[in-house]
């Protein structure tokens, strides 16, 4: 189930829509300021290999990749 990330371009506002299916049918529209105008923003998403629980997408104090 992805989460999408957006930009208003009316009030510059960053959020978030989690959506339950791919196939899924939505429009979003900025919670802060209601426009339409939003533009889908690349994101990062971060993972684990099982080795470390403290891992991050920048850092690992372990040293695990």
């Amino acid at each position: 189930m992805p989460i999408y990330e957006y930009q208003c371009q009316n009030c510059q506002e960053d959020f978030e829509i989690f959506v339950r299916s791919f196939s899924q049918e939505y429009t979003p529209i900025c919670p802060k300021c209601e426009s339409g105008d939003v533009k889908k923003c690349i994101s990062l998403f971060a993972g684990s290999s099982g080795d470390c629980d403290d891992c991050t997408v920048t850092s690992c104090p372990t040293g695990a990749t």
